[in-house]
């Protein structure tokens, strides 16, 4: 008679955060990007819309270090933060 095999049981780890998410999600972020939307209300991209994003230059993932640098952020409306994703370039 044989036994049968036991398979060692996966564990189902939660998955970790990336860096912009954990960017995104701390209260500095929070305060630093409302504090910047209500100096800059008006889209420093096409200066047309109202800003609802503050957009990172130079994209978390590549530079950390910058994520909450002053220098590195733009406010701008959805449609320039979305072509800025899309790397189209601005409209003006």
């Amino acid at each position: 008679m044989s036994v049968p095999r036991l398979r060692p049981r996966r564990a189902r780890l939660p998955r970790l955060p990336t860096r912009s998410e954990q960017v995104y999600e701390h209260s500095r972020w929070r305060r630093l990007s409302a504090t910047l939307r209500l100096q800059h209300p008006v889209c420093q991209q096409c200066g047309n819309d109202l800003t609802v994003a503050v957009h990172h230059k130079v994209p978390i993932e590549q530079a950390p270090h910058l994520a909450f640098e002053l220098h590195n952020l733009l406010c701008v409306c959805r449609a320039c933060h979305d072509a800025a994703h899309r790397g189209i370039p601005p409209r003006s």
